[in-house]
């Protein structure tokens, strides 16, 4: 009998696979073959977990959600230590966080998206973003994805708001615009300069938004 532990390293193993190769060729152009080619398992393997290619993509986005989101509330919370209270994998537990750093909300958000930058490197057009790409391609195509896509989305924005309103409260950020206003323009910079970014296969873009959007949000 296959143990319950190896069951989930196969299903990890599918999900990263088919996370790299929808980054970097899109969901229609991602085959179910090439899936279990490059996790190393046979195709039963896939449909054992997931009963169509639609699933398995919403299983890619959860996957990827969680885990950048999990980084957004790191850099963002300027978190030291992360206690997980009751976390596992698949759960939606809150997740608790403590800081010790009283770095100021506007220089945790710009380490975010240096951080963005410097994952992207100096060959941008082999990454992007995940839920960038998907979105563009199939918004109009899966109302199932599209919906969870968007879900994603409000929710990196969730957490740009908040921060942006630390930044105000502290006096560095602009005050004539509501937090809920300024998240939306950051998120669409900012995937607008990974798309940028990755059409020019150069990290320019994504670069110049960063430095420049200091002087958009900051006071006059």
């Amino acid at each position: 009998m296959i143990s319950t532990k190896r069951r989930g390293e196969t299903r990890d193993k599918l999900i990263e696979a088919g996370l790299q190769l929808m980054l970097a060729k899109g969901y229609t152009n991602t085959g179910i073959q090439e899936i279990v080619n490059q996790a190393g398992v046979p195709k039963g393997s896939f449909y054992h977990y997931f009963d169509s290619k639609e699933n398995f993509a919403l299983a890619i986005i959860d996957s990827f959600d969680r885990n950048h989101l999990l980084k957004i509330r790191r850099h963002l919370s300027s978190v030291e230590s992360l206690v997980q209270e009751g976390f596992s994998a698949g759960q939606d537990d809150e997740l608790v966080y403590r800081s010790t750093s009283r770095e100021r909300a506007l220089d945790r958000l710009l380490a975010y998206f240096r951080s963005v930058a410097e994952e992207k490197g100096a060959c941008p057009s082999k990454s992007g973003c995940l839920i960038g790409t998907l979105s563009q391609e199939m918004s109009g195509q899966s109302e199932l994805l599209r919906a969870r896509l968007a879900q994603a989305l409000d929710g990196w924005r969730a957490q740009f708001s908040q921060c942006l309103k630390l930044a105000q409260d502290e006096g560095d950020v602009r005050r004539d615009l509501c937090p809920i206003e300024l998240s939306e323009i950051v998120l669409s910079g900012l995937e607008g300069a990974i798309l940028r970014s990755k059409a020019t296969n150069s990290p320019a873009p994504l670069h110049s938004f960063i430095e420049l959007l200091p002087r958009l949000l900051q006071c006059n």
